[in-house]
């Protein structure tokens, strides 16, 4: 719940103001009633000097009524998404703290649906219920206090609807609870097939399994669906004894007013105030009932949220290199917290190395453990005699390093867009320039880039991708540069480019390159050979 409480202190203002107004209007929601009866009373006794005050006064309710409904509305919905970003921002920090073992385990479509539907389940538990339950009960209170002075039946009758209510809350509770939670989690699951099944549409299309794939989603549906039938049969339950309870006070509150109206004990004023107080009391009872059950989903999602900060995160050093590194050394025989064939490597000259191995012997490893993407406190690693459990990682991979992977994601970004948000180039131009002053060829690579320019990457082709990867690394003035399979998309052409364009780097940078490629290899100055993980 502190968690909570902190975010709440980050938007106290707007959640203050809110509650404000919703106090407000639950005054003026008890003001109107009495409005209306006053007014109904002078209609009938035609006090026609007072009537059109008592006409103007209800207009004034009704009108400051609905601008602060008007307001609130804006204010909850800058509060929702505000508190909403404020959790996901820090979510997304600790996931980048995790171990990067942990990382390769995260689904991230069933966790984003999960977080989605916690934190809406969260903030509209703040809004709707975290004050205003308490409002709603000094409501409920006031308009009791004034039916035990005018009616004391009515207020003996809703003194034991609430033994009931008690109780059947009570009977509910712990059901409703874990009921929403295994909803929560089914819902994630199959929303996540969906999503894993139109991402991954190309490979099932090539598959041509849609047996398989439908059965497989099929089965995330019918868990869904089983939790939602049991979620949906307890709350159903609720909800129909609610209404049973609801029918009861309304017949016996027509029973008490007609027995009084019979008997011309009240006036027409008092009947419509009493019966509006009715129904307000009737509606805070609802919302009694659903307060239960909204509790408890509330409880379910704070305890999901909770969990993140319990996660396990790597810890990070306190060095900062604001320097060009020189060398890159150690000796590694652990990764994954498996055995890694021991391996001592010292990179201490600007050139250009390839790392090669068998598939699955460690060579992407092998960089992310140099770079702390992955740590293991097994190994070591020093860059430029630091040890890197030392050095602060994250500084490191942004200030030090660029790293271009084998896989990388799609942003639906233009061409364009893309250089001017990850370099200091804004046109074509500036780009050949920069490449051009490096001694590297452009004439080849000029093409793509002005035909592209306004394309989204994800119209791109996997070998026009990679070129623009390349590119970026290279107008990037970090010396250490790492590439994971560089050429794995690249006709002969490009491939050739690449190799000549890092043959002109390596004179001033450390080029690391993990590959298969003959031609790179045969290209290098140093080689590392990383055997396989047992």
């Amino acid at each position: 719940m502190k968690i909570v409480y902190k975010y709440i202190g980050n938007q106290r203002l707007v959640f203050s103001i809110y509650n404000i107004i919703v106090f407000i209007s639950f005054i003026l929601e008890l003001l109107f009633p009495l409005l209306t009866g006053q007014f109904l009373n002078q209609l009938v006794s035609h006090d026609l000097n007072n009537l059109k005050t008592t006409i103007f006064y209800m207009f004034l309710v009704g009108l400051l009524n609905q601008l602060l409904q008007f307001i609130n509305k804006f204010l909850a919905i800058h509060f929702s998404e505000k508190v909403s970003q404020t959790v996901r921002i820090d979510i997304l920090n600790i996931l980048r703290k995790l171990n990067y073992n942990e990382i390769t385990k995260i689904k991230a479509s069933e966790l984003t649906q999960r977080v989605n539907l916690d934190l809406g389940q969260i903030t509209t538990f703040l809004l709707d219920n975290f004050i205003i339950y308490f409002l709603r009960i000094i409501q409920t209170a006031m308009i009791l206090i004034y039916l035990l002075r005018e009616q004391y039946l009515i207020f003996l009758v809703f003194v034991m609807v609430t033994f009931f209510y008690v109780n059947i809350y009570i009977y509910f509770r712990k059901k409703i609870f874990d009921a929403s939670n295994s909803l929560k989690n089914s819902t994630s699951i199959y929303y996540n097939q969906f999503h894993y099944q139109v991402d991954n549409l190309s490979y099932i299309i090539h598959k041509a399994n849609y047996y398989l794939e439908n059965k497989r989603f099929n089965n995330s549906f019918n868990l869904y669906f089983a939790s939602l039938d049991r979620f949906t049969k307890i709350n159903s339950k609720f909800r129909f004894l609610q209404s049973i309870l609801s029918l009861l006070l309304n017949v016996v509150m027509f029973s008490i007013v007609a027995f009084y109206v019979m008997r011309d004990n009240l006036e027409i004023g008092i009947v419509n105030v009493s019966l509006s107080y009715f129904s307000i009391i009737l509606s805070n009872i609802e919302y009694f009932f659903d307060f239960g059950g909204n509790l408890q989903a509330f409880k379910a999602s704070i305890q999901n949220i909770e969990g993140f900060w319990l996660l396990s995160t790597d810890r990070e050093g306190n060095i900062e290199l604001h320097k060009k590194i020189h060398s890159i050394s150690g000796s590694i025989t652990r990764a994954y917290d498996k055995s890694y064939p021991p391996l001592s490597f010292d990179i201490s000259n600007n050139g250009l190395w390839s790392i090669i191995g068998e598939n699955g012997s460690g060579k992407s490893t092998f960089y992310k453990l140099i770079t702390g993407i992955l740590k293991d406190k097994g190994n070591i690693i020093n860059v430029d005699g630091y040890s890197i459990t030392d050095l602060n990682t994250v500084f490191l991979r942004r200030n030090n390093f660029t790293i271009v992977e084998q896989k990388f994601p799609i942003f639906d970004l233009t061409v364009q867009d893309f250089f001017t948000m990850n370099t200091s180039c804004a046109t074509v131009d500036d780009i050949l320039y920069l490449l051009h002053d490096k001694n590297i060829d452009t004439d080849i690579i000029n093409e793509v880039l002005v035909t592209k320019w306004s394309e989204v990457d994800s119209s791109l082709s996997g070998g026009e991708l990679q070129v623009l990867r390349i590119i970026e690394s290279f107008l990037s003035n970090v010396n250490v540069k790492i590439y994971d399979e560089p050429t794995s998309n690249l006709d002969k052409v490009y491939t050739d480019w690449f190799i000549e364009s890092v043959k002109q780097l390596k004179r001033d940078n450390i080029i690391i390159i993990i590959t298969h490629d003959p031609a790179i290899i045969a290209s290098s100055d140093r080689i590392i050979t990383v055997g396989g993980i047992s």
